[in-house]
């Protein structure tokens, strides 16, 4: 008996091997392609460093450190391309390298030639894969060459097939919506405004010389937001900070303050939640917002209260919301307060009374529009449920409450959910996560259309910024439908919340 259970263990293990040759020549070909496979180019005096690695999904990192990167999602195969930036020469070289990247024809001659290295780099992976697939199997299993070169070479078939498949589904235009990890005052100089992709490219290359010159300047003093003006000429789209949220946190307001600053915003807009208790006290520390010389329009929400009303009215930037359409920057805004903004109570238990209250809002903007004849821009209120009754109404909502960032279109309507621009306040002090500051940018055209949106985040940990392109508009979204963005710090997603809750 226990000769026949050692046979078959041994045969077991025979029939095995054949898929752990397998296993082990493709962890061999994975360490040999990470160690090995990046390589350095250098063009006009910049060197670049470029690898592909398997991934999940398929992407491309453009790593501009520390200076921050650009990433998008270009292609279906699961490979990560990185392209990034490993020196800038000195002396000469820097020069040199200053002088390509400030003329058109540098840009160019830069271009050209790492298109002229692809095929050079695509052969050298796949010679890399064959080697490490090749020696691991041989070293380890000591088997036949036969064997170890039946492994090596089928492991580069399988590389060269991922590589022409990426090369086939790759789309540049996938750019067009970039996800920027990096400095805040870098990111309107490394995302361009939309629809100005390759028509503003002379701008960002005469401004590239700039930011080379200022490379140590950056290093040392990285966590300023002012550090470089933006290229991108100042109207071609109206812009829109969203904020919502702050609950009573003044670092907050500075966030929302250093966001306008970088990004030249025309106005802001608050959809509620300035404090947490509406006490006058509280809504002191948001003074600094009139510092900025630019509307702040206020939609209040089931935080505030009259007292935080009146003192926004006072302001000197400061507009209220009251339930008509106000112009301000050239924009039109149509808005109104949470219902429970008039109390100092910030819910109701009764479900069925709640509803009709939103039901009732959303009744009285809708009624508003007819009356006055005239098409709101913007239509604002803080709690999503209102929201979801005005999406058959109006194209553009905008909201607040769920502390949560989300964009929904649905059919021609789109839904904007900036977070909360205060961490939560004191309450995200006792959140079990971190929570970020958050905000948008949302950019408009001169009819009023909503072109598209930057998300932005701050990690106060890291002290690190991430802003995501999405474009809106039918004509240049890439993707018709976009439902409940996930957080971009990947360490505080959480799940989307439904429109229909109402939890803050």
């Amino acid at each position: 008996m226990y000769i026949n259970s050692w046979t078959g263990i041994v045969n077991w293990i025979k029939n095995m091997k054949p898929l752990a040759i397998i296993i082990t020549a493709l962890l061999g070909a994975l360490l040999a392609l990470y160690i090995a496979g990046p390589t350095n180019y250098t063009i006009e005096g910049l060197t670049f460093s470029v690898s592909a690695l398997p991934a999940l999904t398929g992407s491309t990192i453009i790593d501009l450190s520390p200076l921050g990167s650009v990433s998008s999602s270009t292609h279906t195969t699961p490979l990560l391309l990185k392209i990034k930036l490993t020196y800038i020469g000195t002396g000469t070289d820097s020069a040199a390298a200053e002088e390509a990247v400030s003329s058109i024809q540098g840009w160019n001659n830069i271009y050209e030639g790492l298109i002229s290295f692809i095929k050079p780099f695509i052969a050298r992976q796949i010679i890399i894969i064959f080697c490490g697939a090749f020696l691991t199997v041989l070293i380890l299993w000591r088997c036949r060459l036969r064997t170890a070169l039946l492994s090596g070479l089928t492991c580069a078939a399988l590389m060269a097939l991922l590589l022409f498949n990426t090369a086939h589904t790759y789309d540049i235009e996938a750019f067009k919506e970039p996800v920027y990890c990096g400095v805040i005052a870098l990111a309107p100089q490394l995302i361009l405004e939309p629809g100005d992709f390759m028509d503003r490219l002379e701008e960002l290359q005469a401004d590239t010389r700039k930011v080379v010159g200022n490379m140590s300047l950056l290093m040392s003093s990285s966590n300023g937001l002012s550090l470089l003006s933006s290229p991108i000429e100042d109207g071609a789209f109206k812009k829109v900070l969203l904020i919502s949220d702050l609950h009573s946190n003044p670092l907050g307001v500075e966030f929302a303050n250093e966001i306008a600053a970088a990004f030249k915003v025309d106005l802001i807009l608050d959809a509620g939640d300035l404090t947490d208790l509406g006490t006058s006290m509280e809504a002191e520390y948001a003074a600094k917002i009139s510092s900025i010389k630019i509307p702040y329009v206020f939609c209040p929400g089931n935080h505030d209260t009259p007292e935080i009303i009146d003192f926004i009215s006072n302001l000197d930037n400061g507009v209220v919301l009251d339930g008509s359409t106000i112009n301000a920057a050239g924009i039109k805004i149509l808005g109104s307060a949470d219902p429970m903004a008039s109390s100092s109570e910030v819910e109701l238990e009764d479900s069925l009374v709640w509803n009709s209250l939103m039901q009732e809002q959303a009744e009285a903007l809708i009624n508003t529009a007819a009356e006055e004849e005239t098409k709101p821009d913007i239509v604002v209120v803080h709690n999503p449920q209102a929201a979801q009754k005005l999406g058959e109404d109006f194209p553009l909502i905008v909201y607040g409450h769920t502390h949560q960032q989300s964009i929904i279109i649905n059919n021609e309507t789109i839904l904007l959910n900036p977070g909360t621009s205060g961490a939560s306040g004191l309450r995200g002090l006792y959140s079990d996560q971190a929570v970020p500051y958050s905000a948008m940018v949302l950019y408009l055209t001169d009819e009023g259309l909503a072109a598209a949106v930057d998300t932005v985040k701050y990690e106060p940990f890291s002290d690190r910024f991430y802003i995501e392109r999405k474009l809106l508009h039918s004509e240049l979204r890439k993707q018709q439908v976009v439902i409940n963005e996930d957080s971009l710090a990947e360490d505080y997603v959480s799940e989307p919340i439904p429109l229909d809750e109402t939890a803050q």
